[in-house]
């Protein structure tokens, strides 16, 4: 880091730029992505360099070993993070759908998406759900709880009423026997549903 640092402060960008991705390769983290970017961007080559990163990081999958030894899906998992750093959901998204995430970071796309895209938030959550609920305690239980209330508001802010009202009853008996998340879930009343007809008489008054 003082190096690459040190390479900078001296305008010897490209020396900066070569340490810097070699330590970026020998352990991919998305800081040493970040001092990456700053030396690249110095010297104007930082486009290219990005290409090359993702590259790097896709290949990282395909089952060809690296001397990091590193896991299974640790490039895409890397790349959900650069993504999720550089605010680029939709890619985030495509990745994660693709190649998996963690739940940590499904967490995290699911918030990122409430704002503009309320229909993935609500699929991430509802896909999670089982999985936090299981972990049988009253935190999890809470933490469920408040993400079916957070699922109730998006499905009603695209017009999804009754998709979450099906989902709801759903998640009821499914979840029945563990009494604490049901008693979490008494106070989330099902949206109002408008039919055809309601529509009609609404549109006339």
């Amino acid at each position: 880091d003082f190096l690459v640092e040190e390479y900078g402060r001296r305008k010897q960008y490209d020396k900066a730029v070569n340490l810097a991705w070699r330590q970026f390769r020998q352990q991919p983290r998305l800081e040493y992505y970040k001092t990456l970017k700053v030396a690249a961007t110095a010297n104007g080559s930082w486009p290219a360099q990005r290409e090359q990163v993702l590259d790097h990081l896709q290949r990282m999958d395909t089952g060809k070993k690296s001397s990091n030894h590193w896991g299974h899906n640790s490039g895409s998992i890397l790349l959900i993070d650069i993504y999720l750093w550089e605010k680029n959901i939709d890619s985030a998204l495509r990745t994660a759908d693709h190649s998996g995430a963690s739940a940590s970071q499904w967490l995290t796309l699911a918030r990122a998406c409430e704002p503009d895209r309320p229909a993935e938030a609500a699929r991430i959550y509802r896909a999670r759900l089982d999985g936090i609920v299981d972990i049988k305690n009253n935190r999890a239980y809470d933490e469920g709880a408040d993400k079916v209330k957070t699922v109730r508001k998006l499905m009603d802010r695209i017009g999804q009423q009754a998709q979450f009202n099906c989902w709801l009853e759903e998640v009821r008996a499914l979840h029945k026997a563990k009494r604490n998340f049901m008693q979490k879930l008494e106070g989330i009343r099902p949206l109002q549903v408008t039919g055809p007809e309601e529509e009609e008489e609404e549109a006339t008054r």
